[in-house]
């Protein structure tokens, strides 16, 4: 099992591998919010955070400054490289995979517009904390209270997954398989 430290910058590869062939395309407004709910699906499952980067309330909803920084350059376009290719070992021996991919899923098919809306909604942390200030953080704690009280996350069976995730011997991922015929 891996000990290093799961950064925001490693899910984000995740994802950014994952929807290589989506409908969505990963641009940066896109990665921030699968970052957001990632973050808050696994601090509702597991109590605690899946990575340390602070989430902030910007105008466009929670932003890890780290990763919209880091792809700004992308403006509205799919972000075409990863920025640490070999962030799957950092998940070895852990569900995380599994776990993101369950997310993923759970997001895949809603456009980005409505994943902006979703994080806009009156009951949202960024609701409560967004005042049109910069740098203000969203406290870990109402992100979890938050996910708490959604449905819980739904786990996809392997059989009902449009994408699988098909890593190298190094755990690198080579590419998200589309199985099932879809």
């Amino acid at each position: 099992m891996s000990t290093e430290v799961i950064q925001a910058a490693d899910v984000a590869d995740f994802f950014i591998d994952l929807c290589k062939d989506s409908k969505h395309p990963m641009t940066n407004l896109r990665l921030n919010k699968m970052l957001y709910f990632a973050q808050g699906w696994h601090l509702a499952t597991y109590g605690t955070p899946l990575f340390s980067d602070p989430i902030q309330a910007w105008d466009k909803g929670p932003v890890i400054p780290t990763i919209y920084h880091a792809n700004k350059k992308y403006h509205s376009k799919a972000i075409p490289v990863l920025q640490n290719p070999g962030y799957l070992r950092k998940f070895d021996g852990s569900n995380i995979n599994t776990f993101l991919v369950d997310v993923y899923n759970q997001y895949e098919f809603r456009s980005t517009q409505s994943l902006v809306s979703e994080t806009h909604a009156e009951d949202s942390p960024w609701k409560m904390v967004f005042d049109g200030t910069l740098n203000k953080e969203i406290p870990q704690e109402l992100i979890q209270k938050h996910f708490s009280e959604l449905p819980p996350l739904k786990r996809f069976d392997v059989r009902e997954l449009k994408h699988l995730p098909i890593v190298d011997a190094d755990g690198k991922l080579i590419r998200a398989a589309v199985i099932n015929g879809h």
